[in-house]
């Protein structure tokens, strides 16, 4: 297996996102999020259009995603409603709103 030299990642940031630019400051956590969703894609072949379940059936994602539950209860028939969404990342906003 070949190992991958930051100095690669540099030389094709534009691959990551058409908008990096080397020596250009830049948000860590879009870089972050453009660069494993770029590994997914690899890893799923990169498909000419990949869909959120192929790409969730990667190593990649088996590594970097999790899983969140949201569930909604009728106050009169108390049916469950229940989803689950795969997330990269989750925002203090989100977390913030769960745990209140």
């Amino acid at each position: 297996k070949k190992l991958l030299e930051p100095t690669e990642i540099l030389r094709n940031i534009k691959s990551i996102n058409k908008k990096f630019r080397i020596g250009r400051q830049e948000d860590s956590h879009e870089f972050l999020r453009d660069l494993v969703d770029s590994f997914a894609k690899a890893a799923a072949g990169f498909p000419e259009k990949s869909t959120p379940k192929m790409l969730e059936e990667t190593d990649i994602a088996k590594i970097f995603a999790g899983k969140l539950k949201s569930t909604v209860e009728c106050q009169e028939c108390h049916y469950k409603s229940e989803i689950f969404e795969t997330f990269y990342d989750l925002s203090l906003v989100s977390i913030g709103s769960v745990l209140t």
